[in-house]
């Protein structure tokens, strides 16, 4: 979700390709007139490094399914070869780690690439894309520092700024937004798990090698700065996946095997044992984001991602059995749901949140702290759990990462429906289902679509909550919208809505200042502004919808929370007549 940042930079180079490609054009002559001198002859690499670097050039060209992707994923790769040439002589094993790295952690991007048609659609696809090639790089930084050094480092990140630009900018996308009809999203299939006791013995027969590079780093006279790498690369791993405890295992195990493999090596080399752990770290990372975001790559894809950069330091061996262990601690490691809760009755509000929050806590790390934010500070989630009667059936309407459906499933709510336009909340919300022990399945669906909806569903509800979302379409959409939400309400539901309130000078404050953040960046819709209402032309809003306003508390800064039920037929019928000799008057 942090790459969708990037949003508006991409959008604007979506838009000026062309002022893009001749600047690209020009850097790659200025940067191949200083790097000429530096150029390694194709006789210096080895047949493995040749092989290596011949199949990261197909294998990108196979990933984008596309010319124009394969040729900026290209274009990416030599520009940050070149860059790294232009500041240095550099070595062929640099060079082949650089382009088979760089090759490696761009194949998740180009894949999702293959598909987006419109440019909202490789928007997303290249921020999903963007959580494999930033950590894959920054985990592969050790090989590329010992390896060619800082310059081959500013090569690298080169590579992967232009890696993030040029494969969209290359490919042909229709500017105008598809239309989106609703479609549930489907059941996540299981995940893969391994028998407890073999995956135990496994590991710590794979662990105990590490015994061996421990003790030889001992003995050795190793820098400083070389003992670090190993605790940046469990760091990263938690900075990436939000859990120490799997960069403390995947770190181990890929280690633990480099000790078999370099085991009665002379010389033995510190330096070369920490390239080949960098090396490993992008396939258990590709099989790490494709087990959180429920992808099924081609396995050929994943294979040559741990082929490819063991093929450059020709430690095809070595390199390949870490990243296979690493892929196993990946797979150990998967976190298991909580428990269903027991639905004999409804739980108190801190029990619900406590609940959610835990849920939310096995997510990714951005989801996570969001997660467990909101929950913990916003005050309407405590409003919402704090209601002592059920809410049944619950429609959300703009339900976003899920956390309403958090609460329904930690209360022991029998059914639940979240409608949502952003594809990547709708997969932060059913990871969130899922780890709250109530997966897809049955009464529990989220639905992508866009509001207002094309029709109104058949299907009726107890409760609709409309938390923070009604400000995005203009009042005569909202109308729409809440006679949907209207007609969708069973006879004594309950419509609870959430919006901040405008003054009379039009000012929201910190409410509307955070949405205009959230908007501006991609991270919310602004397609048609936004558009707050006052109080009183909220409550009018209601009463033409056909609600009746029970209650309207104090919900944070400048929110309020409306919880209404349907109104009587004549009060309906009433408001109805004075509005049309109203507007006939």
């Amino acid at each position: 979700m942090i790459a969708r940042l990037w949003w508006p930079w991409l959008s604007w180079c979506m838009g000026n390709r062309w002022l893009i490609d001749a600047t690209l054009l020009v850097a790659v002559a200025l940067v191949a007139s200083f790097s000429h001198e530096h150029l390694l002859p194709w006789s210096a690499f080895s047949t493995a490094q040749k092989v290596a670097l011949v199949g990261s050039a197909l294998l990108v060209w196979y990933a984008g399914g596309r010319p124009g992707a394969g040729i900026g994923a290209l274009l990416a790769l030599a520009l940050g070869a070149l860059i790294a040439l232009s500041l240095g002589p550099q070595t062929p094993a640099g060079i082949a780690v650089l382009i088979t790295l760089g090759a490696a952690v761009q194949v998740p991007q180009l894949f999702e690439l293959r598909t987006a048609r419109q440019r909202e659609d490789a928007l997303r696809a290249s921020a999903r894309g963007l959580g494999i090639l930033l950590p894959g790089l920054a985990l592969g930084l050790p090989a590329l520092l010992l390896t060619g050094g800082w310059t081959l480092v500013i090569g690298g990140a080169v590579l992967a700024f232009s890696a993030m630009i040029l494969p969209l900018t290359w490919c042909r996308l229709d500017p105008t937004p598809a239309a989106v009809l609703p479609t549930p999203l489907p059941p996540r299939l299981p995940h893969l798990m391994v028998a407890q006791r073999m995956q135990v013995a496994v590991l710590a027969l794979v662990a105990l090698g590490t015994v061996d590079v421990v003790v030889k780093v001992w003995s050795a006279t190793v820098p400083l700065w070389q003992l670090i790498l190993p605790l940046a690369t469990v760091a990263l791993w938690h900075a990436i996946t939000g859990r120490v405890l799997l960069g403390v295992v995947v770190t181990l195990s890929a280690s633990g095997w480099l000790g078999y493999a370099f085991l009665g090596r002379e010389p033995w080399s510190f330096a070369a044992v920490l390239i080949a752990l960098a090396l490993a770290q992008p396939l258990p990372l590709a099989l790490w984001h494709a087990r959180q975001h429920h992808r099924r790559w081609p396995a050929l894809l994943l294979i040559t991602i741990g082929v490819f950069p063991a093929l450059a330091v020709d430690e095809l061996f070595a390199i390949g059995g870490a990243a296979l262990a690493g892929c196993l601690a990946v797979v150990v490691c998967a976190l298991r749901p909580l428990k269903p809760t027991v639905t004999s009755g409804l739980v108190d509000a801190d029990t619900a949140l406590t609940r959610a929050r835990r849920a939310c806590q096995r997510l990714s790390p951005y989801w996570r702290h969001y997660g467990t934010a909101k929950l913990r500070y916003d005050p309407v989630y405590r409003q919402l759990a704090e209601r002592t009667l059920p809410w049944g059936r619950v429609l959300d309407a703009g339900c976003g990462p899920g956390l309403v459906a958090a609460l329904a499933a930690a209360r022991g709510e029998p059914a639940y429906c979240g409608i949502d336009l952003d594809e990547t909340k709708l997969e932060a919300a059913a990871d969130l289902l899922e780890q709250s022990a109530q997966p897809l399945a049955g009464d529990w669906r989220l639905i992508r679509a866009k509001l207002p909806l094309p029709q109104t569903p058949a299907t009726r509800f107890d409760t609709v909550m409309l938390i923070d979302v009604l400000h995005y379409w203009p009042e005569a959409e909202q109308e729409v919208l809440l006679r949907q939400l209207h007609a969708t309400l069973d006879r004594g539901g309950q419509l609870f809505l959430r919006d901040g309130m405008a003054d009379a000078q039009g000012d929201t404050g910190a409410v509307g200042l955070s949405e205009r953040f959230t908007t501006f960046f991609g991270l919310n819709p602004g397609g048609s502004g936004l558009h707050f209402l006052s109080e009183e032309a909220m409550r009018a809003l209601l009463a033409r919808a056909g609600f009746q306003v029970e209650t309207c508390d104090v919900s944070g800064g400048a929110n309020r929370l409306w919880r209404c039920t349907l109104a009587p037929v004549a009060d309906a019928a009433v408001t109805s007549d004075n509005t049309t000799s109203n507007s006939t008057t």
